[in-house]
């Protein structure tokens, strides 16, 4: 936190922050790059380029007419190009390499009456790493209704258009914010959102505040220890708060999350 007390450092720091995380940003990166789609020919660049744009649209009519591109990489004779060209894999290092799946729920097993199981998977990582390393799973999609549960808004296309190319049938969706449903349904109709977020399963009735001077922690921060995660901000508040409040943070380090290497 040192160096956060130097008033030019954190003026930097903000400005910086501001501009890469302005929706102005955003758009500028989308005009980019569906104008880098006007010059591509490379179907694996461009299918990565597609996806790209598809999370970075706001407006129905951009997501229509990014969509309506997509389609032959979808539905079409190029769709097995995200496993052949393995599109979107290098963002999350090493994670396709490895077979040790973590943050996935076996919710209800296959009824020997045919009855489908449910397999939750969390995380866009973890989805690569089951998508990249189990070897039969058209068989695994006819014994499991599977849920991707997403970390991301907006989410990953390129995975989940990986993941209609693996799986058979709906793929269910547990999206980040409800704003972001419809894009994901209107990626495919084969994908279908849960009506609830992830943190919709805490029930507030089980909670009551403690009384001040019970408490053992008043600031409870939960984030892995990248740069994205924007640790600052809450040290920059905490600058202006009272010097006695306890605060607990809870992470690990983004490699680990990724695949670079395992957490312990």
């Amino acid at each position: 936190m040192g160096g956060l007390t130097d008033p030019l450092r954190r003026a930097a720091i903000r400005v910086k922050d501001a501009a890469k995380y302005s929706p102005c940003t955003a758009k500028l990166l989308l005009v980019g790059t569906r104008a880098r789609l006007n010059f591509t020919r490379d179907d694996a660049t461009r299918a990565n380029l597609l996806a790209r744009a598809y999370r970075l649209a706001e407006r129905r009519p951009t997501r229509d007419s990014i969509r309506g591109q997509t389609e032959s990489y979808l539905n079409g004779a190029k769709g097995t190009i995200w496993r052949d060209k393995r599109i979107g894999w290098d963002r999350y290092p090493r994670a396709a390499e490895s077979a040790r799946i973590n943050r996935t729920i076996v919710l209800k097993e296959p009824h020997p009456n045919g009855e489908k199981g449910v397999l939750l998977v969390m995380f866009e990582y973890n989805w690569l790493r089951l998508l990249a390393n189990v070897k039969d799973l058209r068989s695994l999609g006819e014994r499991f209704n599977i849920i991707l549960s997403t970390s991301w808004s907006p989410t990953d296309y390129a995975l989940l258009a990986l993941a209609l190319q693996s799986l058979p049938g709906t793929i269910f969706v547990q999206a980040c914010n409800y704003s972001e449903i419809p894009w994901i349904e209107q990626f495919s109709p084969r994908l279908k959102c849960l009506p609830c977020i992830a943190c919709d399963w805490i029930n507030p009735a089980c909670y009551q505040p403690k009384p001040f001077q019970d408490r053992r922690t008043d600031i409870l921060m939960v984030a892995n220890w990248a740069p994205f995660k924007r640790h600052w901000q809450l040290f920059d508040a905490l600058s202006r708060m009272p010097r006695d409040l306890k605060i607990t943070m809870i992470g690990q380090e983004v490699l680990a999350l990724l695949g670079e290497r395992e957490s312990g």
